[in-house]
């Protein structure tokens, strides 16, 4: 009898190939999903620095970003001046601390109106490729500038003037393993406006790239377009341009920019120098990772 059954068996085996190929490569076909696996993208940019904006890269849990930032004169001074490098404008130290791989804290203080710019940035989504493909890493980075000068003669209640904020959105995508680019929506909030043109509430949005020369040089550059009648005719739209350089643990920027400014809200609205006039500064940015 079992042997009759086992005859049975093999006999339907036979006689049913195209059931016994389409079990077959089910199973196979089941098995090579289990083995997919997600892989996220790393080195979208090279650090949480652009130029003047941050990027979409974040230091891991634990992990401290030192920076330097600096900026000489304007290169329109000429060479009595050496094109600016004779005179600092503008410095900025600042930290970032890597509470989570998600979420990070920022501090930094600044030459220029001795601003404190305190923030936040959690990332909300990342890229990654396999079995979810996912084609953009996007974070948000929210925060706090406080100038700390001297109260002016002739304002009042100064304490609540001195707070300005800051939210945006950094929306990255690794294209190709050489180019990056980065979309930067911006909401900047004053106290204290300057002038009657100026307003309170300010939108902008920028938009970035990196792209690789080599394995350790970069092309860089950024650009914010402020949205007509908030600022000033005085104030332009910031752009830098400029290269990168990975040494061992550090990373070096050198670039040109018509601002001051170091951060978002230091650039937004108050970028008064024009790329068409001449008035352009060199820059660095040193980034150390402990």
């Amino acid at each position: 009898m079992k042997r009759l059954l086992l005859v049975l068996i093999v006999l339907q085996l036979l006689t049913s190939p195209g059931l016994w190929a389409q079990d077959l490569e089910s199973i196979l076909e089941s098995e090579q999903s289990d083995s997919l696996e997600n892989e996220y993208v790393k080195g979208i940019f090279k650090t949480s620095r652009l130029i003047n904006s941050s990027t979409v890269e974040q230091g891991s849990k634990s992990e401290m970003l030192f920076f330097i930032s600096h900026r000489f004169g304007s290169v329109s001074k000429g060479i009595s001046n050496f094109f600016g490098l004779d005179e600092s404008a503008n410095i900025r130290i600042g930290f970032e601390y890597g509470i989570s791989d998600r979420l990070t804290v920022g501090f930094g203080r600044s030459k220029i109106n001795k601003l404190y710019d305190v923030y936040l940035q959690y990332k909300l989504l990342r890229q990654q490729t396999g079995e979810r493909n996912i084609p953009l890493t996007i974070c948000f980075k929210g925060g706090t500038a406080i100038n700390s000068e001297a109260k002016p003669d002739n304002v009042e209640n100064y304490g609540i003037y001195r707070l300005n904020y800051y939210a945006t959105l950094l929306i990255g995508s690794k294209l190709t393993p050489r180019l990056s680019v980065q979309l930067m929506p911006l909401a900047v909030h004053q106290n204290l406006v300057r002038t009657e043109a100026d307003k309170n509430d300010i939108f902008a949005i920028g938009i970035g790239g990196r792209f690789k020369v080599g394995k350790r040089f970069s092309i860089h550059s950024e650009y914010y377009y402020v949205l007509p009648n908030q600022i000033s005719s005085t104030y332009y739209n910031p752009l830098s341009v400029g290269f990168e350089m990975e040494t061992g643990g550090h990373v070096f920027q050198l670039f040109a920019s018509n601002t001051l400014g170091m951060t978002e809200k230091a650039m937004i609205p108050y970028t008064e120098n024009s790329w068409g006039k001449g008035d352009v500064l060199i820059g660095f940015n040193i980034c150390r990772i402990f």
